[in-house]
């Protein structure tokens, strides 16, 4: 059921790198924003991780790390994802680089999340 969730979060970052090519950055980082933070409680969820309600994404990631989830380094990773995704959705400024770096990473991510 994973890979089916995530290929559907995939599936919109394509979109994003329409967005961010036509000049629209915050847009673009939104959406790989979206499709991280979707993927993340779904990784919640999967691994028995209470999902009652929608907490906040630091605590999905505290969560994830504690249960053996993730590693350290991603943690770090995740956390400057969701501060350039933060910045796109709060109307902060942001470079096209930045977000590059978002909708990549969220690929990758998402990829290597599959694939384990």
């Amino acid at each position: 059921m994973s890979s089916v969730i995530s290929h559907r979060h995939v599936e919109r970052l394509p979109e994003a790198h329409e967005l961010l090519q036509r000049g629209f950055v915050s847009a673009a980082g939104c959406i790989g924003r979206g499709v991280l933070e979707n993927h993340l409680r779904q990784l919640c969820v999967q691994h028995g991780i209470p999902a009652t309600r929608r907490p906040p994404l630091r605590l999905c990631i505290h969560w994830l790390r504690e249960g053996g989830v993730l590693g350290r380094r991603t943690v770090a990773e995740l956390r400057q994802l969701l501060k350039v995704g933060n910045k796109c959705c709060h109307g902060r400024p942001v470079t096209v680089c930045e977000v590059e770096t978002l909708l990549d990473s969220v690929q990758t991510f998402l990829t290597r999340c599959c694939c384990e």
